[in-house]
C-alpha cells in the first residue's frame, strides 16, 4: 500500500511540476537564438523549458558564423565577443586557453583579446559554450525541433501556439523571433554564402559582385583562394569599401549625447571629431567606437524624416567606417584591386536577368543610360535585411500580432526586443537582433545583441513565472 501511495504522490508531484514549468519558444538557432537561450539560462531561477525551432541553418552561428569558409576572419576583435552579456570577452578567454593548451597567462589573454580569429573558431566556441551552459543548468531544459515554423497564433487562455510545417503545433507562454536575416533570395544573383563547384568556377571568365561590404570581401578573397583567374567586377552605388581597423583597439571617452539632436548636427560633429583626432595623431576609428554604444539612443531620438535621410544618403558611408576589416585583410583587398583583372566601379544595377551569361543593366556613376554587363556568375552582396516576405512574418503582420517599423525593413520593437503592438505592453512576443534594425538600427553586432537578450531575459523570466503561477492556481 505504501509503494502505491508513494508512486501516486510522485505522479501528482510530477504533474504539479509540469504545470509550474514555463515554456518559451525561440524560433531560430543562429547566434541571436543561442544568445537568447543562454541569457534565459542565466536569468531564471525556476523550471523553464526552451523549445528551439530551426528548420534550416546549422545551430552554431546561423548565417553570420555557421557558414564560415576556411580562411575567413572575424571583423571584430576577440575581446568584444562572447555568448553572455555578463561575461564580456569570454571568447578571448576561451581562445587563449585553447591556443595555450593549458592555463593562459596574462600575456596570452591580452594577445588573444586583440586577435581577429577565424569565423569557424567562433562557431566552435558558440557550440561548445552553449552545450556547457545547458548541461550545467539546474532549472532549464532545451529541446531542439528541426522543423520550420510557419505561423504563430494566440491561445485563448494566454500564450501562443507555434505552427510547424509538419502540421504539428508547440504551445508556449512566450515566443522569441530570432530568425536573423532569414533565407531571402538575392535580388541580383546568388547568395555569397552559396557553394560553387570547382568546374563552374574554372569555366567562368567574368564574375560580377554587386555590393562592396564585408560579404564582398569574403566572396572576392574566397574566389581567388579557390584559384579563380576570372575577371571580377565589383559594383556598388557609392564606390565605397570597408575601412581598416586601427592597429590596436581604441577605447576613447564616451560621446556626450544631447536629446533631440538632428542628423545634420550629429554628422557635422562626427566629421569635426574625426578631423580633430587625425590632426592630433589619434586613430579616427576611435571616434566611431565611442559613438557606437549610444547609437541606439541616438537613433530613437531622430525624427522619422532624419532616419529616412540617413538610410538614403549616409548609411553606406557609416557602414564602410563602422564595419571595418583587420588591417592585414584590408591590405590583401587593396592588393587585389591593384591587379588588372579585378576592378571596382560605382554604379546602380537597375535590372538583372539570369542566364548563361547573366545580364546586368547598370547605370554607371556620371551616366544616365544603362549599360549591359555580361557575367558568367553574379554574387549578390548588396546587403542583408530581414526577409519580410517569409510566411512566418507575413502571418504575424496579417494577424495584427506585429507591425512593421516605419522604414519597412523589420518589425517595430522596444529596446528589449518586445514586439510593439497597439494597446498591448506585454504580449509575450519578442524579436531579437536584425529584425529590430529599423527600430534600433545598431542591433546586428554581437555586443548589442547580447545586451538586448539580457534585457529580454529579465522581462521573459517575470512574464513566464507570472503565467505559470496563474496556471497552477
Amino acid at each position: 500500500m505504501l509503494d502505491v501511495r508513494t508512486r501516486a504522490m510522485a505522479r501528482v508531484n510530477a504533474m504539479v511540476a509540469r504545470r509550474q514549468e514555463g515554456r518559451i519558444a525561440i524560433i531560430g538557432a543562429g547566434f541571436s537564438g543561442m544568445a537568447m537561450a543562454a541569457a534565459l539560462i542565466e536569468a531564471v531561477d525556476h523550471r523553464l523549458h526552451i523549445v528551439m525551432i530551426e528548420g534550416n541553418a546549422a545551430r552554431a552561428g546561423g548565417l553570420a558564423f555557421g557558414r564560415a569558409h576556411a580562411g575567413e576572419l572575424l571583423n571584430v576583435r576577440a575581446r568584444d565577443l562572447g555568448l553572455l552579456a555578463s561575461h564580456p570577452g569570454d571568447f578571448a578567454d576561451w581562445l587563449a586557453g585553447f591556443t595555450s593548451g593549458g592555463a593562459p597567462t596574462r600575456d596570452d589573454l591580452a594577445a588573444a583579446g586583440e586577435r581577429f580569429a577565424p569565423r569557424a573558431a567562433f562557431s566552435d566556441y558558440l557550440r561548445r559554450r552553449f552545450d556547457e551552459l545547458v548541461s550545467r543548468s539546474p532549472h532549464v531544459t532545451v529541446e531542439t525541433v528541426r522543423e520550420e515554423a510557419i505561423g504563430i497564433a494566440r491561445r485563448p487562455g494566454g500564450g501562443f501556439r507555434v505552427d510547424l510545417v509538419s502540421g504539428l503545433g508547440v504551445s508556449v507562454e512566450a515566443v522569441v523571433l530570432a530568425t536573423g536575416y532569414g533565407e531571402a533570395q538575392g535580388r541580383f544573383g546568388r547568395s555569397p554564402f552559396a557553394g560553387i563547384e570547382a568546374a563552374e568556377l574554372e569555366n567562368a571568365g567574368h564574375i560580377a559582385i554587386v555590393g562592396s561590404g564585408l560579404s564582398m570581401v569574403d566572396t572576392l578573397l574566397r574566389l581567388r583562394a579557390m584559384g579563380s583567374r576570372a575577371e571580377i567586377t565589383v559594383i556598388s552605388r557609392r564606390g565605397l569599401m570597408p575601412q581598416p581597423h586601427a592597429p590596436l583597439s581604441v577605447r576613447p571617452p564616451a560621446w556626450q549625447v544631447t536629446e533631440g539632436v538632428s542628423l545634420r548636427v550629429l554628422y557635422a560633429e562626427l566629421r569635426r571629431a574625426v578631423a580633430r583626432a587625425e590632426a592630433e595623431g589619434r586613430p579616427w576609428q576611435g571616434e566611431i567606437n565611442r559613438l557606437r554604444p549610444f547609437a541606439q539612443d541616438i537613433w530613437r531620438t531622430l525624427s522619422e524624416a532624419d532616419r529616412s535621410r540617413f538610410m538614403r544618403h549616409l548609411r553606406r558611408i557609416w557602414d564602410a567606417h563602422r564595419h571595418r576589416l583587420p588591417a592585414g585583410q584590408h591590405a590583401r583587398l587593396m592588393a587585389e584591386f591593384d591587379k588588372p583583372e579585378t576592378c571596382h566601379r560605382a554604379g546602380r544595377v537597375v535590372a538583372a536577368r539570369p542566364g548563361q551569361p547573366a545580364r546586368l543593366e547598370v547605370v554607371w556613376r556620371g551616366e544616365s543610360v544603362p549599360e549591359t554587363l555580361l557575367a558568367d556568375i553574379v554574387f549578390d552582396c548588396s546587403g542583408h535585411r530581414p526577409d519580410m516576405e517569409a510566411p512566418l512574418l507575413r502571418g504575424l503582420l496579417r494577424e495584427g500580432l506585429a507591425v512593421p517599423d516605419p522604414l519597412g525593413i523589420g518589425l517595430k520593437v522596444a529596446p528589449d526586443g518586445r514586439v510593439w503592438v497597439p494597446d498591448d505592453d506585454l504580449s509575450g512576443l519578442f524579436a531579437i537582433g536584425p529584425l529590430g534594425q529599423g527600430s534600433l538600427f545598431e542591433i546586428t553586432g554581437v555586443p548589442e545583441i547580447l545586451g538586448q537578450t539580457a534585457r529580454a531575459a529579465e522581462t521573459l523570466r517575470d512574464l513566464v513565472a507570472m503565467r505559470a503561477a496563474v496556471r497552477t492556481a
